[in-house]
């Protein structure tokens, strides 16, 4: 006869500050991977001047432009590298 009190701890139900713990957890690190993620896009869809305003990240984004990505992609290197990466 197995009692509530004879289970596993982990398979006890969380109390409710348990749960807004891993909730906190949870969304730190969160926080933690998609603000980085979040500058490098803005960053580069911004303009020049902008990465130098902003010290070279930006994080609030001022006059954004396809400008980057035309000139990367408008080189051939990386069009055909890309093209060849699908080919395989």
């Amino acid at each position: 006869m197995t009692t509530a009190s004879s289970r596993p701890v982990w398979e006890e139900k969380p109390t409710v500050l348990g749960q807004l713990s891993k909730g906190l957890n949870l969304g730190v690190v969160l926080l933690l991977i998609l603000f980085p993620l979040y500058c490098v896009v803005i960053t580069s869809f911004s303009t020049q001047a902008s990465i130098n305003e902003a010290g070279g990240i930006v994080i609030i984004p001022h006059g954004l432009t396809l400008q980057a990505y035309s000139e990367m992609l408008g080189g051939g290197v990386v069009t055909r590298a890309v093209i060849i990466a699908l080919g395989i």
